[in-house]
């Protein structure tokens, strides 16, 4: 894991494998069968609008309660982190860690530039 960023109170990192290698409380995903993640509770949440995709998972996420939350890194990184900062800047992420969990090198680069470039180093006050 070489991506990591703390923004107000929640870590947001990268974890290059498949998700069923990469245990959570909770997790998000398009497809269970195609994913298989290996976590408390599970969303199967079909692709849909990235943005609106991501705000339903995370407002899933916020009602369970738990701590971890493990999302497929599908779509773009930029639309997806960009989500995730507004919702964490809007006070509407109850979870204190989101993984971004993606299966291939080139997509996991593509993540760490968008993580590093919307969550820059030193901005992690509360």
């Amino acid at each position: 894991m070489l991506g990591i960023r703390h923004y107000k109170n929640t870590a947001i990192d990268l974890f290059s494998g498949e998700m069923r290698w990469f245990y959570s409380e909770l997790a998000v995903v398009p497809n269970v069968a195609q994913y298989a993640p290996v976590s408390e509770r599970v969303l199967e949440l079909p692709a849909g609008p990235l943005e609106g995709w991501f705000n339903e998972a995370t407002e899933w996420a916020s009602k369970q309660g738990g701590h971890h939350l493990a999302i497929a890194g599908i779509g773009s990184p930029d639309v997806l982190l960009g989500a995730l900062k507004n919702r964490i800047d809007a006070g509407g992420l109850r979870v204190e860690r989101v993984t971004f969990v993606v299966s291939d090198l080139n997509i996991y680069e593509q993540y760490q530039k968008a993580l590093f470039s919307i969550f820059p180093e030193g901005e992690s006050s509360p």
